[in-house]
């Protein structure tokens, strides 16, 4: 699958890997520029103060546009009315946890959905092999 996009054709197998590097890109500007500032006497909390802003002004057009249908940040506030502000952040550092536990299950389960259709494709298409045993 190509794109065309001007005089050149980019394969879209390229975007996810050339999304990767700019993240890193991205990642090592900002600590370069971090390390710069408290280098010069910034005084660390305003730093992360305004790279919250900085950062949070930059995303909210495209939050607005493609998380506009999204549930889970309203479903967490809701579940934060209703309990303590400790177990909010305890909730949120199982998730991690519980994904994982849940990616052990489901490749279990995978493993074995790949052993049974084995098994019924192989008795399915191969009657001959079946037959020399009898």
């Amino acid at each position: 699958m190509d794109i065309n996009v001007g005089l050149t054709t980019v394969s879209a197998g390229w975007k996810t890997p050339l999304s990767m590097v700019l993240v890193q890109l991205f990642n090592t500007g900002m600590i370069l520029l971090s390390k710069v500032s408290i280098g010069g006497g910034m005084f660390i909390f305003s730093l992360l103060a305004y790279r919250s802003f900085f950062g949070a002004v930059f995303i909210l057009p495209f939050a607005l546009v493609y998380e506009r249908y999204s549930v889970p940040l309203s479903l967490y506030y809701y579940g934060l009315r209703d309990t303590t502000a400790s177990y909010a952040v305890i909730f949120l550092n199982i998730i991690p946890l519980v994904t994982f536990m849940i990616s052990l299950v489901l490749s279990i389960l995978g493993t074995t959905t790949v052993i049974v259709g084995l098994y019924v494709f192989l008795s399915a298409k191969s009657k001959e092999v079946w037959q020399t045993y009898e």
